[in-house]
């Protein structure tokens, strides 16, 4: 099934998926230029290279690595 839960204003996401050695990261006053940016959203982020962390029902941090 499917669940909304609200972004922590804490969140970091840290992208590797272009750069294994650098990611980018971004915090919540940077969420919206960060996703306008990327390309191909859709079928780059999965279940096989993105962990989501959830703390007290928000998410608080997404991770997206390069997977070969």
């Amino acid at each position: 099934g499917n669940i909304t839960l609200p972004i922590s204003e804490s969140i970091v996401v840290s992208d590797s998926i272009n750069d294994p050695v650098t990611p980018k990261v971004a915090g919540y006053e940077d969420m919206g230029e960060y996703i306008e940016g990327l390309e191909d959203w859709s079928s780059s982020y999965s279940q096989y290279n993105t962990t989501i962390q959830i703390k007290n029902s928000k998410i608080t941090a997404i991770s997206r690595i390069w997977t070969p």
